[in-house]
């Protein structure tokens, strides 16, 4: 992803670990989400990435009110 601006942070994030992504966006002012699965792959790998962690960032963000 390059290198963050000074009023950027950079924080890489497994969407499938749900309490690695509350803690993600606990505190944010806003997300961006540019994570997924973009080609095939097998079941497990597009389902966390593409639902499950999608599920967790929707979550997240609802929950710490992002």
């Amino acid at each position: 992803m390059g290198q963050a601006a000074p009023h950027e942070e950079l924080v890489p994030c497994d969407l499938g670990d749900k309490a690695a992504v509350e803690a993600l966006v606990e505190g944010c002012d806003g997300i961006v989400h540019m994570g997924g699965q973009s080609v095939e792959a097998n079941w497990e790998t597009v389902r966390n990435a593409n639902i499950d962690g999608v599920f967790h960032l929707y979550e997240g963000a609802r929950k710490a009110s992002v």
